[in-house]
């Protein structure tokens, strides 16, 4: 097997060895000759002989079809460079950039060894030109510190003007790297000129609002940036409302939502705006005007979606109040009109309820049996549950009678597309064979879901499940439903996750769940916010974690999966013990932060762990502890094996806290 240990040692490095692996392989596998090719190349380069990866590298750029094909031209590229042919090199990348370079090409990195090879070829003017495009269009990117660098040697006299620092901050905040936008504002100085002060102010005041923890801060330049009329204005008013409410200034931010529908009375996010002055009305303790006014938003708005949110808080506000017979109408109507599972579910059981707050015990209790037949292992079928046992009914077993989970389905054989896949998975390449598997049109599910099973391609077979199976999650995990389950509650890394979780003190499955809905299992996802990774660790978190616990941090680790859950279990554990073992606060405080957990308990910590989630003012971790609470409950149940109810849901929350993380 020449060819693949060839692949194998270029991928370690053993590239003076893997040259002449690869070299031998020739005609060996004709189905993988731009694999051969793209390894060939780069081992070459790495072992000195640039004229011979040069070679390798335009016959493979020839080859259409290949997923390598443009790739190969910035190897060939560097490999003209090595070879002291920087014009050559330059020729090639000139061409290359000047198209639609796809093919997965670093069009940066590609540009800073055009860069290179115009200075070394005595075209310094063009080498600045390109450094100065990198610096300015990509400043997010490897090559935009070599850029700057390049900049002052080669024209110390031309420094970036402030319009293009402006440039650079907002690519900066539109790629989420808002420390770096605001750090580039500051370079810019008080007054640059030519730019308009208000413009900066609104980027400095919307890049603070992304970073979280600033909410002070951007609420007042923000307020400063609506008062001034100009072009940012609306975007401006929307936003300082927003900062006021997630600084928790309810009374402010009501106040300012109301101004701002005033002020944009044709801006489309009117509507919101007077939804969300009333929730912070709710969220201050004036309960009475935020529930009429969102009883009026719910007369009149045209947005659906607004207008289903505010009749549901009406009738979640009038169970609250006292007032259940009159929520009944109101939820009931809401459970009608939803067409997602999740709302369905949480009108059905409010509705229910308000039912037995109302005194119709005997309706109360079949319509929360509906809640857990239709969804047993929802949230909603959970708490459904836990209130039947507290009324002294027997709520039954999950799915109506005690089903033991089938074991999991072995890997059906499967049918290879094309030779390749056919090769890379008879030579153990998953993950190359994963990616040509993504790249073949018009398979049909059973297909993919037998090639993907072969290839161990956990992340796009959850999606494929989420996206087509669905149904089958609603069955029990036996028979022909237990593969959907299988794939859509997957358990990648599971030694990893196996130890790290029992380190931590973490129950059987509760990383899943986190992972599932943080990351999709996807290892190198990064969010808006930056959280990086399977578990979607903030940077500033896992130093912090790493810190405490003495462990090495360093910059993209992140990506790599042992060390993201190493991280991420022990912040969750970390919270846990904080939170005394109440997996609803901990799972919120994972998502929205543990001081707002603590300020939450605060305020509603005394109402029921229903209410109490219904009450969470983010939206995002409001549903977020509800999805991973029913992720978790699915693992525990697929993978106990008793067919019994997998996890108790406490009625009541204790609100004093142990020692654990505050950040």
């Amino acid at each position: 097997m020449r060819f693949l240990r060839g692949w194998v040692g270029h991928s370690l490095g053993n590239d003076a060895r893997a040259v002449g692996q690869l070299e031998a392989a020739a005609g060996a596998f004709p189905e993988l000759e731009d694999y051969r090719l793209w390894a060939l190349a780069g081992a070459r380069l790495a072992s000195g002989d640039a004229e011979g990866a040069a070679r390798a590298a335009e016959e493979l750029e020839a080859m259409s079809g290949s997923r390598f094909s443009a790739k190969a031209a910035v190897l060939r590229a560097r490999a003209l460079e090595a070879a002291g042919r920087e014009r050559d090199a330059a020729t090639v990348l000139t061409k290359l950039l000047d198209g639609r370079a796809g093919g997965g090409v670093d069009r940066p990195a590609a540009r800073a060894t055009l860069a290179r090879c115009l200075e070394k070829g005595g075209d310094a003017a063009g080498a600045a030109r390109e450094w100065r495009l990198i610096a300015v269009s990509a400043p997010e990117s490897g090559a935009a510190t070599r850029a700057l660098e390049a900049l002052g040697r080669l024209v110390p006299d031309q420094p970036l003007t402030a319009a293009e620092r402006l440039r650079r901050a907002e690519r900066l905040h539109e790629k989420n790297r808002h420390e770096g936008a605001i750090a580039e504002l500051e370079r810019m100085g008080p007054r640059p000129a030519g730019v308009r002060a208000m413009r900066l102010k609104w980027l400095r005041g919307a890049s603070l609002y992304e970073m979280r923890g600033h909410y002070e801060e951007a609420a007042r330049i923000l307020g400063e940036v609506a008062r001034s009329g100009g072009p940012e204005a609306e975007d401006a008013a929307f936003l300082a409302a927003r900062s006021l409410s997630r600084a928790h200034h309810d009374s402010e931010a009501a106040a300012a939502f109301r101004r701002f529908a005033r002020a944009h009375p044709t801006s489309a996010r009117v509507d919101e705006a007077l939804r969300l002055a009333a929730l912070a009305e709710l969220e201050g303790g004036r309960a009475k005007r935020g529930a009429r006014e969102l009883a009026r938003l719910e007369r009149t708005t045209k947005d659906l979606a607004i207008r289903q949110d505010a009749r549901w808080r009406v009738g979640f506000e009038l169970v609250a109040s006292g007032k259940a017979r009159a929520a009944i109408p109101i939820l009931d109507s809401y459970a009608a009109d939803a067409d997602q599972a999740m709302d369905r579910a949480r009108g059905a059981y409010w509705g229910a309820v308000a039912r037995l707050a109302a005194k119709r015990t005997k309706d109360g209790t079949a319509r929360l049996r509906k809640v857990v037949a239709e969804s047993p292992l929802h949230f909603y079928g959970l708490f459904a549950r836990q209130r039947l046992l507290d009324l002294g009914e027997d709520p039954g077993p999950p799915f109506g009678t005690r089903t033991t989970p089938d074991p999991e389905p072995p890997i059906s054989p499967a049918r290879a597309p094309t030779k390749a896949i056919e090769t890379l998975l008879a030579l153990g390449l998953v993950g190359e064979a994963e990616h040509e598997i993504g790249r073949v049109k018009g398979l049909g599910r059973q297909d993919l879901v037998a090639l993907y099973r072969t290839a161990h391609a956990t992340e796009r077979l959850y999606r494929l499940a989420r996206d087509t199976m669905g149904g089958a999650l609603d069955r029990p995990p036996a028979g022909d439903a237990r593969l959907a389950w299988a794939l859509a509650y997957p358990r990648p890394h599971r030694t990893l996750v196996d130890d790290e979780a029992r380190a931590a003190g973490l129950p059987e499955g509760l990383l899943w769940a986190i992972m599932r809905q943080e990351s999709s299992f996807d290892p190198e996802v990064v969010s808006y916010a930056n959280a990086v990774g399977l578990l979607q660790l903030l940077p500033s978190t896992a130093r912090r974690v790493a810190t405490d616990g003495g462990l090495r941090y360093e910059e993209g680790m992140l990506f790599e999966p042992a060390r993201n859950i190493e991280l991420g279990a022990r912040y969750l554990g970390g919270l846990l013990r904080r939170f005394k073992g109440q997996l609803p606060l901990a799972i919120a405080a994972y998502n929205g932060g543990p001081g707002n957990v603590d300020l939450w308990l605060a305020r509603f910590g005394d109402r029921a762990t229903d209410e109490f989630v219904e009450r969470i003012p983010f939206d995002q971790t409001r549903n977020y502890v509800r999805r991973v609470l029913g992720s978790y409950a699915r693992y525990r149940y697929l993978y106990g094996g008793t067919g019994d109810w997998p996890i108790e849901v406490p009625m009541t929350l204790d609100r004093t806290r142990a020692s654990g993380p505050d950040y």
